[in-house]
């Protein structure tokens, strides 16, 4: 698998910047959009670069969420401000869930799920 399909796309990246989330990463992007492989932390800001957050790293900053891939290729990610355990059935469940983010790509998925929960302030970074 290409390393672009291991991380968030460069928009993205710039979102989760902008909203404050530490720039901790294996990887990043150059303001022109070039994926560069080195050890971005906050300790070295660097303006012109964004993490290029993987989707370890972006498995890790997200509270408790359910995901399951579509047959159509998509993942599919599900949030509950409840934890799911308090909810009987599965199909209960799906119908339930506060949230829901459909994409072609995992990490992109999970970046966008933290975009959302960042901005209604139901996570804090």
């Amino acid at each position: 698998m290409k390393l672009e399909q291991q991380v968030c796309s460069l928009e993205l990246a710039k979102r989760l910047k902008e909203l404050g989330v530490k720039q901790e990463s294996l990887f990043g992007y150059t303001d022109y959009g070039s994926l560069v492989s080195y050890i971005l932390t906050d300790y070295v800001p660097e303006p012109r670069y964004y993490a290029a957050f993987t989707v370890a790293e972006l498995g890790e900053m997200m509270p408790l969420v359910w995901m399951q891939t579509k047959s159509i290729g998509r993942y599919r990610i599900l949030w509950w401000k409840e934890s799911p355990e308090k909810i009987y059935s599965e199909t209960h469940r799906l119908l339930k869930c506060d949230c829901e983010i459909l994409n072609e790509s995992e990490a992109n998925a999970r970046a966008e799920m933290i975009i959302y929960l960042l901005e209604n302030k139901l996570i804090t970074k």
